[in-house]
């Protein structure tokens, strides 16, 4: 973890979540905690959960491909410019006392937006930075940079919400946002973005001889001068294309290829170039077609790839469990623990520490014993402290059982980021990453209006039991490979990505 240390884009993102997660994680507790004191009800913080969630549902689908095409640092930096904006002028709302509770809600609903297309975009960057052999290092100091943020934020914001109130609150935050951009703007300079390999593949031996020496290592293809047409449906490609044949080119942009590429006309063949296709993929041209294509194709690789599937549905469950978990934490200080505001600060607290202090041992942990057993080890852990929370009456003991959730939520989450860095190759990544986000935010809206429902009416428990549940089956979707799959070995390298 030195190592990556040293390296400065990595440090200046651990740097930018740090601050970043210190207001957004005063943010979170001030707005629960003021939406349960104006309401008095989980139903609300429920569908506060809920409304988070659906407009990323229709955003999602669009984000995989943009995040795969564009530079992750600017993207970065413009969502925290658009969530700072909105913050801020919520506060200055709180402050003239024209705020409403609608607002507060549109507010949260906006910056969740964001949020969903951050962390996917964050992940990819820290992804594309990493060297081969060191993803559990760099995804060790990412969870560093949230945790420890997160701690500082629970150990200040039940301390101070009662002296600056939500305005000043979301004051902080939005100052935390101009902070994470100065630091992102410096991980490196000008607009980069992630090359898609180029592929290779061996010719078959009918292929070679038709090739030959002469066709610079192009494919060669059979087709039928049939009214201006090339069929090269040998290529992969379902349709003829037009050609002209003008100075040995053949025009292929309706094969979604950007240009002419040579041909030979040889024994019959068109040899299409390795200009980006081996197996091609059917699309129609224009800026909708490549985007169709760009997005099935990354559902594709997520369909063909049953490692990544079952660890994808672990990582869903994962976060659909953490996020409904907030409808349940403030209650359980206020109902059962009597700790008030200060009560939900040490809770969170707690939390923090645990996941803070696991970066520690996190890597070395999952090295032995591998991502699957450390994930379902870890969400096994989380689940049997959920059952045990709402028998818990008193805060001493309740702020230990988070400590002991949060370390395995540091374990976990480290063990399913890294395995998806090493399964998913760096031009998918965005798009494999939101695919699940889908999933997590599908999960996440029935699940925290069902907790909020059940914990307000037949009793809190039963929401803890609820999240406990989930919290299992993710365990369950991490253990499946290890029996039939051969665990990935995470080994040390001593190159440097700097």
């Amino acid at each position: 973890m030195r190592e990556m240390w040293r390296h400065r884009g990595i440090r200046l993102i651990f740097l930018a979540n740090l601050v970043s997660m210190i207001g957004s994680g005063m943010n979170s507790a001030a707005v629960i905690w003021y939406i349960l004191q104006a309401t008095h009800s989980e139903v609300s913080l429920g569908a506060l959960i809920a409304l988070q969630t659906i407009p990323s549902l229709l955003l999602l689908p669009f984000t995989g491909v943009l995040i795969d095409r564009e530079d992750r640092r600017h993207l970065m930096m413009w969502l925290d410019a658009g969530r700072g904006t909105i913050i801020l002028t919520v506060a200055m709302l709180v402050f003239t006392h024209q705020v409403h509770l609608w607002q507060v809600y549109l507010m949260n609903v906006l910056v969740a937006i964001g949020f969903w297309m951050f962390f996917p975009t964050v992940n990819a960057l820290i992804q594309e930075l990493t060297p081969d052999g060191k993803m559990l290092d760099s995804n060790s100091l990412l969870l560093a940079a949230l945790q420890g943020g997160w701690l500082m934020a629970g150990a200040l914001v039940g301390f101070v919400y009662n002296h600056i109130g939500l305005g000043g609150v979301l004051l902080i935050d939005s100052a935390t946002y101009a902070v994470s951009i100065a630091c992102v703007f410096q991980v490196r300079k000008g607009r980069v973005t992630v090359a898609r390999p180029s592929p290779e593949r061996a010719p078959s031996a009918a292929e070679a001889e038709l090739v030959g020496s002469g066709t610079d290592g192009l494919k060669a293809v059979p087709f039928k001068a049939n009214h201006g047409q090339v069929s090269v449906s040998n290529a992969g490609l379902a349709e003829a294309v037009p050609f002209k044949a003008d100075h040995g080119q053949v025009s292929v942009s309706k094969a979604g290829l950007a240009e002419a590429v040579p041909v030979k006309a040889n024994h019959g063949q068109v040899s299409v170039a390795k200009a980006g296709l081996a197996e091609a993929v059917p699309f129609k041209d224009g800026a909708v077609g490549r985007y169709v294509h760009e997005l099935v194709e990354g559902y594709q690789h997520v369909r063909e790839n049953r490692r990544v599937l079952l660890i994808g549905i672990a990582w869903a469950l994962f976060v659909a469990a953490m996020m409904t978990q907030g409808v349940i934490s403030a209650p359980l200080s206020e109902r059962i623990l009597h700790g008030g505001a200060v009560g939900y600060g040490w809770l969170n607290a707690g939390w923090a520490v645990g996941a803070f202090l696991s970066v520690f041992y996190a890597a070395g942990y999952i090295r032995r014993h591998g991502a699957n057993r450390s994930v379902t080890l870890t969400m096994s852990i989380i689940a049997a402290s959920l059952f045990l929370l709402p028998l818990s009456r008193w805060l001493a003991l309740a702020v230990p059982i988070y400590f002991v959730m949060g370390s395995s939520r540091g374990v976990g989450g480290i063990a399913l980021s890294s395995e998806m860095m090493e399964l998913v190759p760096r031009h998918f990544m965005g798009r494999v990453q939101t695919a699940f986000s889908f999933l997590a935010n599908s999960l996440q809206i029935c699940t925290a209006l069902l907790v909020g429902e059940a914990a307000h009416r037949d009793g809190l428990r039963y929401g803890f039991w609820m999240v406990a549940t989930m919290y299992l089956v993710a365990a369950l979707a991490a253990w499946l490979p290890v029996r039939s799959m051969k665990p990935l070995a995470y080994e040390r390298s001593n190159s440097v990505a700097d």
